[in-house]
C-alpha cells in the first residue's frame, strides 16, 4: 500500500525499499561531521568573545545545527553555547546508510546499486552534450517554439549518443 500527499491510497505491485551501508561513505561522513562541528564551535567562540548580535533564528539554525544556543532574545546576544549531543549522535548513527526505493523491478538489490551508481556519470554526459549545443539558453517566444527547440535537441543529444 502506497499513501499519497492526499487522501489516496493505492496498492502498489513490487514496492522495495532497498537498504546499503558504505563504510567509506560512512568515513567521509564522519570526517565532515567532525570538521562542521569544530568550524562551528570556533565561530560561536568568535561571536561569544565579541559579543556580536547573532542573526534571526532561522539563520541560526543553519548555520549552527549541532549547538544548543543561549541568549537574550531582545538584544540578541550569546551568553552560551553547548554542542546538542541528540543530534550530533543521530548524525553519527544514520552515517554511511542510504536507500534507494524501487517500483516494478525484478532485479536483485546490487544491480539495483550498481545502475544507481551510473546515474552520475550519465547525468555528466548529458550536461556536456547540453552545454556543447549551448542549449542553457532559450531564445524562443512562443510554446510551440520551445517544444520544437527540446525536440532538436533530444534528436541532437540521441544522435552525439550513438556517435
Amino acid at each position: 500500500m502506497v499513501e499519497s500527499t492526499g487522501v489516496s491510497v493505492k496498492l502498489s505491485e513490487k514496492l522495495r525499499l532497498n537498504l546499503y551501508f558504505d563504510s567509506v561513505r560512512r568515513s567521509e561522513e564522519l570526517i565532515q561531521l567532525d570538521s562542521d562541528i569544530t568550524q562551528q564551535q570556533e565561530k560561536l567562540q568568535v561571536v561569544l568573545r565579541e559579543q556580536e548580535p547573532l542573526e534571526d533564528d532561522e539563520s541560526l539554525k543553519r548555520h549552527f545545527p549541532y549547538f544548543k544556543l543561549q541568549y537574550d532574545p531582545n538584544e540578541r546576544i550569546l551568553k552560551s553555547f553547548e554542542l546538542n549531543r541528540k543530534k550530533v549522535e543521530k548524525a553519527t548513527q544514520t552515517s554511511g546508510f542510504f536507500s534507494i526505493m524501487t517500483h516494478k523491478r525484478d532485479v536483485d538489490t546490487m544491480e539495483i546499486y550498481r545502475t544507481y551508481k551510473l546515474q552520475n556519470e550519465q547525468e555528466k554526459a548529458f550536461q556536456q552534450m547540453k552545454t556543447q549545443m549551448v542549449s542553457n539558453r532559450q531564445r524562443n517566444w512562443s510554446e510551440e517554439g520551445k517544444t520544437e527547440r527540446f525536440f532538436i535537441l533530444f534528436v541532437a543529444m540521441l544522435l552525439g549518443s550513438t556517435v
